[in-house]
């Protein structure tokens, strides 16, 4: 469903190793044909068709929200198709979008996560951004939206992958190209990026200072490292490992203070290691919608204090912080 727009993965690694990784993409893309995603797939066939043009067609509107060729050149009948496939791909966690003209209010307003990380990348136009967990892409949208060269995503999720689709299939970018690929593939691709952006994804990994290495092998030399990922109050190089779960997450591993983070970009070979900001986030940036109907933050977190989770752990603040790989 990619545009047919240069392939951005061939362009930033080898040749041996750009064949590789497109066997390994052709298998997880044949993966999704099966009965799971059926309906999905059928879907997306009765999509209004493409009008021929072969510009990109989205742009950032009033709220933050990424505004996808609403020219109301859909019908009724038409409208009513795009509205099932946007229901088939609850839950929808990042947002805001509008594509065609359906609102999508997802569970993140990711826009309050871009406005705190935004200042710190800086110029970015011309700008080779690699987005490591980019979820449905609304960051990759972002980017583009402020001229950047290009911005290649990785997530392994295929209801990630759909919603993208289903995105790109009307904004026609280009610039922006999502693989189903994880963290460990950042160590096949060449130190030819500026920026890597990787949040929400460290807490997950069982062996974060693998991770963070491998994190800084697609960066050029003095290339930015931009993680935003959650810590727990308190000084010193501390770190929490949950036991079983962490606010209901079973695949949450080490949670660590601000410095601990430091002291572990310190040790992965970074340099030039700057916390910008440590939030703890409010019900109005993370919450049920009706296109995320589920769990959310507020249950996630003890009713009676909201600096507890639901166990009684320390509950996460969201850190961004940012290195230079050296």
């Amino acid at each position: 469903m990619q545009t047919n727009s240069p392939d951005i993965l061939e362009q930033c690694c080898a040749p041996e190793i750009f064949e590789e990784l497109s066997s390994i993409r052709s298998a997880k893309i044949a993966s999704l044909d099966r009965a799971h995603w059926s309906e999905v797939q059928e879907l997306f066939k009765r999509l209004p068709q493409d009008s021929g043009s072969k510009s990109e067609a989205f742009k950032v509107v009033e709220d933050s929200i990424i505004d996808i060729d609403s020219d109301g050149r859909f019908d009724e009948s038409e409208q009513e198709k795009l509205k099932e496939l946007v229901q088939s791909l609850i839950p929808w966690r990042k947002g805001p979008f509008s594509i065609g003209g359906t609102e999508i209010n997802a569970e993140w307003r990711s826009d309050c996560k871009w406005e705190r990380i935004r200042p710190i990348l800086g110029d970015l136009r011309n700008r080779r951004i690699l987005d490591v967990g980019c979820g449905n892409g609304y960051y990759m949208f972002r980017a583009a939206a402020e001229g950047c060269h290009s911005v290649l995503g990785f997530d392994p999720s295929e209801l990630f992958y759909f919603q993208f689709q289903l995105a790109q299939y009307f904004a026609r970018s280009p610039r922006l190209q999502y693989e189903m690929f994880g963290l460990e593939h950042c160590s096949n691709l060449e130190s030819s990026f500026d920026i890597v952006m990787c949040m929400g994804v460290l807490y997950h990994q069982r062996n974060p200072l693998s991770a963070l290495k491998t994190l800084g092998q697609p960066l050029r030399k003095g290339g930015l490292l931009l993680l935003e990922t959650q810590v727990i109050p308190g000084n010193g190089p501390h770190c929490l490992f949950p036991p079983k779960r962490y606010a209901k997450a079973r695949n949450v591993f080490f949670v660590p203070t601000a410095d601990s983070l430091c002291a572990w970009l310190a040790r992965s070979g970074y340099s030039d290691i700057e916390i910008h900001s440590s939030v703890r986030i409010n019900f109005e940036e993370q919450r049920r919608t009706e296109l995320a109907p589920y769990e959310s933050l507020e249950d996630f977190l003890d009713p009676n204090d909201e600096t507890l989770t639901v166990e009684g752990h320390p509950a996460p603040l969201r850190a961004v912080v940012t290195a230079r790989k050296q």
